[in-house]
């Protein structure tokens, strides 16, 4: 498993900042599969069941306008798209998917 987080933000005056960021993160799985019979492979059941190979990666970024309005109040507008991916296989049958949204931001 992996992950990555970044931030990178731009004061535009007191109170005031332009924000971007991105998210990412991974995971993999690999699982081999083997008959055993009392410790020892098991000629009649080699071709049971199948190795399988997974994977999910989700990526999301957003760009934000943040302000302050005196020490209550803080204002923020922006942008935020996030993908999903995944992706299998087994006995060479590979499935994968991919789906992705954008989402506006206003908080106060």
């Amino acid at each position: 498993m992996w992950s990555f987080n970044g931030k990178l933000s731009h004061p535009l005056g007191d109170e005031h900042s332009l924000v971007g960021g991105l998210e990412a993160e991974g995971q993999t799985l690999d699982q081999t599969r083997i008959t055993l019979q009392n410790g020892q492979p098991l000629p009649a059941l080699q071709d049971f069941g199948d190795n399988l190979s997974a994977s999910t990666r989700r990526y999301a970024y957003y760009a934000q306008d943040e302000w302050s309005v005196g020490k209550r109040w803080s204002f923020y507008a922006g942008l935020r798209g996030e993908t999903i991916r995944t992706a299998s296989s087994n006995a060479g049958n590979p499935v994968s998917n991919r789906s992705s949204i954008w989402t506006p931001l206003l908080h106060a």
